[in-house]
């Protein structure tokens, strides 16, 4: 297993992700961490602070996103739908987080 890890979005290292990926690749977006906000406050998140699926996206990376909500109870479908992507990117911002 590879992990990139970075505190604040991709980082200084896009560069390093990259090569992790092989160049581009699919990404699965999970950004369970906004369910305790509206989905209105989650669309301003995005338009407003961070849009991951347009950042992976101007490196090369076909992003997705993925809602864990969709697979609660089918732990085998989730496995499967992952096995499509070369990347999880887990967000957890840090303006949504549950006190």
């Amino acid at each position: 297993m590879r992990l990139y890890l970075s505190s604040y979005r991709i980082g200084d290292r896009a560069g390093s992700l990259l090569t992790l990926l092989g160049g581009g690749g699919r990404a699965a977006v999970i950004e369970n961490a906004l369910d305790n906000i509206s989905p209105a406050a989650r669309e301003l998140y995005r338009n407003e602070a961070y849009d991951p699926v347009s950042e992976l996206g101007s490196l090369g990376i076909a992003a997705t996103p993925l809602d864990l909500r969709q697979y609660f109870g089918d732990p085998e479908g989730l496995r499967a739908r992952l096995s499509g992507f070369d990347l999880v990117w887990a967000a957890m911002p840090s303006c949504c987080a549950a006190p």
